[in-house]
């Protein structure tokens, strides 16, 4: 179970699902999966503490390496977690950032088509009662 916590620690952007259309959603489904492994791990093993080691000669997928420590400045799994995907939340951000505006542009122009729609109806109302 260790092993799989630590898999899933590590930040592999590189290995975007398909059927994921955002980063807001590739964040959602990252938690739900470290939530799933820290549900079923050993809870002894939800206070361990690690150093993270960083080896810069091998592919960013395989370099994050932890090391069980007993110092103060050891950090937990979903310590670990949060410092390897800021790159991601703060693309979720904008990913939000970007589809709220787009879905503001949209409902402006349903709001106009029915605005207007509803002033012709109106106006054709008007139009036949004076007739």
């Amino acid at each position: 179970m260790r092993h799989l916590m630590e898999t899933l620690v590590e930040s592999q952007l590189g290995c975007v699902p398909t059927d994921v259309s955002g980063a807001a959603f590739l964040m959602q489904r990252e938690l739900q999966w470290f939530k799933v492994l820290e549900d079923r791990s050993n809870p002894s093993l939800k206070s361990l503490e690690f150093e993270v080691l960083k080896d810069k000669s091998v592919p960013p997928s395989k370099s994050l390496k932890l090391v069980e420590t007993k110092e103060r400045r050891g950090k937990t799994f979903w310590e670990i977690f949060v410092e390897e995907h800021q790159g991601l939340l703060k693309e979720a951000g904008q990913w939000m950032k970007d589809t709220s505006s787009s879905c503001s542009l949209v409902a402006t122009l349903i709001i106009t088509v029915a605005f207007t729609a509803v002033l012709q109806y109106l106006e054709a109302i008007t139009t036949i009662r004076e007739s």
